[in-house]
Order: C-alpha cells, then sequence, then structure tokens
C-alpha cells in the first residue's frame, strides 16, 4: 500500500489534507523507515489546517467545525474509538464502517479545500505547473487577467499587482514577468490584427 501511495506522492504537485503536515506525512515517512522504503525528504502539501490557522479566525480548527462553519458538509460520526479497535480485530462491519469514514473524510476534506482557496496563498502556481507563464493566475491558471496597478516596497523596488478575471484572485509579480506577460499581450493583439 505504501508503495503504492507513493508512486502518486511523487507525480502529484501537491497532495491536500488536513493536518497532513502534522500527523499524515510523519506517520507516512515513519512507517516507510520502518520498512527501508524510500520517502520523498520534501511532500508538497497544502494543508487546510495550517491555511485556516494563518488566514482565519475561526473557533476551531477542526475539519468537521470548518466544514460546518461554511456549510459545505461534515464528517461522519463514527462513535468513538470503538470503532478503531473494531477494525484492528477485523470486524467486517467496522471495516465497511472504515472506509466509509474515510470516502466520506476526503469528500469533505475537498470541500473545504475548495471554500478556502481562493483566500489563501497557493504553494504551488498552478499556471506554471500546467506548463503556461508566470505572470498567468497562480490559482486557477487562467491567462485572463489584468495589471492592476503598482505598488513599492520598502527597497524602493516596484511590483506590480494582477487581477484574474477568471477567479477574481489577486498577486504580485516582478517588473520582468509583467513586461513578460505585456509583450505576450503586444503579440496576441498583432496576430489578431493580421
Amino acid at each position: 500500500m505504501l508503495r503504492d501511495f507513493l508512486k502518486v506522492v511523487e507525480l502529484a504537485d501537491e497532495c491536500v489534507a488536513h493536518n497532513g503536515d502534522g500527523y499524515d506525512v510523519k506517520w507516512i515517512r515513519t512507517r516507510c523507515a520502518y520498512h527501508g522504503l524510500y520517502c520523498p525528504d520534501k511532500i508538497n502539501s497544502y494543508d487546510t489546517l495550517k491555511k485556516a490557522r494563518k488566514q482565519f479566525r475561526l473557533n476551531s480548527n477542526k475539519l468537521d467545525y470548518i466544514a460546518k462553519f461554511f456549510g459545505v458538509g461534515e464528517k461522519m460520526d463514527t462513535g468513538g474509538f470503538t470503532l478503531w479497535v473494531d477494525v484492528m480485530k477485523n470486524k467486517p462491519i467496522a471495516l465497511k464502517t472504515m472506509v466509509e469514514y474515510c470516502k466520506k473524510d476526503v469528500e469533505v476534506l475537498e470541500k473545504v479545500f475548495k471554500k478556502i482557496y481562493n483566500y489563501s496563498e497557493v504553494n504551488t502556481h498552478t499556471g506554471v505547473a500546467f506548463g503556461d507563464y508566470k505572470w498567468t493566475c497562480p490559482k486557477c491558471g487562467s491567462q485572463q487577467i489584468r495589471g492592476n496597478g503598482t505598488f513599492t516596497l520598502k527597497s524602493g523596488n516596484t511590483k506590480q499587482r494582477m487581477r484574474c478575471k477568471s477567479c477574481n484572485a489577486g498577486w504580485n509579480v516582478s517588473n520582468s514577468v509583467y513586461r513578460n506577460f505585456l509583450e505576450w499581450q503586444y503579440d496576441k493583439r498583432k496576430n489578431n490584427n493580421n
């Protein structure tokens, strides 16, 4: 199971998990070390727990609370630790319930991820991950973007603000990346006029 999982992880640009950095990744690395399997030093992840703590002020950062708060669902109630004990005893009903619980957990995680994604920093630039330009939208990868002004850093350097017309995300780019965007726009207009 670990070998199959690691194949997927190595192909992924980013893995989504709730408390994945604090729990899942460490657990997986521990099991790999125990079995003498290779595990990447760094697993690029979007940890919804970390994002919730950093970007929001919620009463709780548990996945179930976040899902209920944003109205995107809730985790399945398992009845507590007894289910884990029954799974370890190989009880078929407990195994079936655990599989249902895990599937529901992934569905809830996906909904929470989609809800908070546009309100948090990205770890992986979607446009670049799909082979596109650095000036494309880092959230959705769209080329439908526009400049949104300039701001000056305390160092005296400037950066360009960008806005996505597709998902409304905002981000900053260097002046050289912005020039690449302007050149691309110019070439596109020129080709459309010919």
